[in-house]
Order: C-alpha cells, then structure tokens, then sequence
C-alpha cells in the first residue's frame, strides 16, 4: 500500500480502498493469504515517498524516488522532527487500518518499511510510533500478524531496534540490492540471504523472512547452482521468501517505472503476463518447500550476543566468513 495514495482526494481515496477491499475479498474465496506493507515505501528497487517526505531541492547525488507521478533525484526529509508529520503518518495508517484490518484475507502487516533508513530517528520517537501504529490495529481488533520490515544493514547496527522487535512476531530483511564496498560481497545472494536469516534469528531471538530477488537480475545463472543455494537458504529455518516482484508486468507498463529504469525487473516475476506460472518456478519452489531445517544451522556461530552488538561490523565479517567455511 503506498501511502501516497491516501492523499488524494476523497472520491479517489474512496474508490482506491473500495478497490483493495475488492481484492481482498477475491483472495479470501481463493484461500489466498495477503500480508500488507503498509505503507509500503520501497518497491523493485525505487523509493516511492508522499511528498512530504522529500526536501522540495533537486540533487544529481540524491536517490530515485517516485513522487508526484515523477522519478526525482531528492533528498529525505528528516521527518521524524515533524511532530505534525508522525501524527499525520498515523492518522493515514488509521485510515488503511479502519479499512482493511481484520479482513479474513489480511494475515499479516509488515510496517516501518524504510521508516529507519529515510532520515534516522531516536529510539524514543520510533518506539512512540510502533506503539501508536499497533494500538491502531488492536483497537480493531487485528488477529493478523505483525513484522517490521527492515534493511538488512540493520544487522551491523543492531542494538537500537531491539526494543522494536520486540513488539512485534518478527521480521523481514529486505536491501539485498546493496552491499557495502567496506564489507567482502557475498558470491549469490541465497548465501546471502541464508546467513542473514540465520543472523537475525539469533540476535533477535524471532522469526525472519527475506526479499529476495536481486541475484537473478540481468545476470545469467545456473539452474542447478540456484537450486542448491535455494535449497540451503531453505534449511535455514526462515520464516518465509518474499519474491521481489509476483507477475511480469503487462504489455506496456514495462515502459513506465520501475520497469523503464531497469529493463531486466520486467522478467523477474513468478508469474508470466498472462498470470501462468513459470514452469522452472514451480519445480525449484516445490525443491525449496521440502527442505527441512537443519538440527544445528548456529553452529558457526562462536561467540555471544553481547559480544556481537560490542563490534558489530568486525564480528559480521568473521561470522560470514565462519558460516560459508560450515558449507
């Protein structure tokens, strides 16, 4: 769900969640579970942000986002100084939550997507308005689960976000299209994922889920190679895989963004045009889903939590290191 359009006028607001109610309900007589980001900020590798989140100055160096129907190079708004700005963030979200929330079909919300990393807040203002954003939900009595959706470079700075964690049934590690120069980059990104998922499930004592997606674009890949580091990303005891992208994008809208940024997106759903699954797909999902966890995926883990958050990047890097060795 993208926040921005929860700012359009009434009559368009009112049509876009009668909408996703709409959907909703088709993926209920499906059986279809849905987890909600919401609001969702980064999508296929784009910044999409509601105006006010943006300094209202051009900048080459700045990051793509989307807004105003645009792609801009801008700058982040520390918004979180706002007081204004996080009580109008909150009553967007009551809006969405009075919506949708407890619909059969909504199993889980992820929240917070990029609200970490778009201008940094104190630990105080971001307990504040987890609070706020899950007293909405409770209050309607939400029975679907919560995450935060989170950067994976969280995990080199983890100590701040612990008590966010905490309030919530888990987390989704997402950033995969980055990696720090200062850090030596992994060599496929289920590896990646694996030992992230593995990290964060012993740091924050709770289930992780990952997006995934990065590794195969624009790149040509061994089916056979993708399907053992699948399978080993699988016995990690990862809560789930979020894919990057459910369905190509249809003929024409390849041309607007994402898709005209970076061609390859358009070939990286599960789905075809047409909605019919990608045969390899299914086979290397069906591999993936038999695996079962492994008796002991911590083992290359030799020191103790308090010990990790002490020098968290030098740990990071002696850990990946130990973990590809255990493979």
């Amino acid at each position: 769900m993208l926040e921005e359009a929860l700012l359009k006028p009434v009559k368009e607001k009112v049509r876009y969640l009668d909408g996703l109610v709409r959907a909703l309900d088709r993926a209920a007589e499906a059986k279809m579970p849905i987890a909600l980001i919401a609001p969702a900020q980064r999508l296929l590798g784009l910044e999409w942000v509601a105006p006010f989140l943006v300094r209202p100055v051009k900048a080459i160096s700045a990051p793509k986002v989307f807004v105003d129907r645009k792609v801009r190079n801008l700058l982040p708004f520390d918004w979180w100084q706002d007081p204004g700005l996080l009580q109008k963030r909150i009553a967007l979200f009551r809006e969405l939550a009075g919506a949708v929330s407890g619909h059969p079909a909504v199993t889980a919300w992820f929240l917070f997507d990029r609200f970490l990393e778009w201008s940094t807040p104190e630990a105080q203002q971001a307990d504040w308005l987890l609070k706020a954003f899950l007293a909405e939900l409770k209050e309607r009595n939400n029975q679907a689960q919560t995450f935060l959706n989170l950067d994976w470079s969280a995990l080199l700075d983890p100590d701040p976000i612990k008590t966010l964690v905490d309030q919530v049934h888990g987390i989704c590690l997402t950033g995969f299209d980055f990696w720090p120069q200062d850090l030596e980059p992994p060599a496929h990104e289920f590896l990646h994922g694996a030992f992230l998922g593995l990290l964060g499930q012993w740091i924050f004592k709770t289930s992780v889920e990952l997006e995934i997606g990065w590794t195969l674009l624009g790149h040509a890949y061994d089916p056979q190679a993708l399907m053992e580091s699948g399978s080993l990303l699988a016995r990690q005891g990862v809560n789930g895989l979020n894919w990057l992208t459910l369905a190509d994008p249809t003929a024409g809208l390849h041309l607007d963004p994402p898709w005209n940024l970076n061609p390859d997106l358009a070939n990286l759903g599960l789905l075809d045009q047409a909605l019919d699954p990608k045969t390899e797909w299914n086979a290397w999902f069906k591999q993936w889903s038999s695996q079962k966890a492994g008796q002991n995926p911590f083992d290359f883990i030799d020191i103790n939590v308090t010990a990790y958050l002490s020098d968290p990047k030098t740990h990071f890097n002696r850990l990946w290191e130990h973990f590809i060795d255990s493979q």
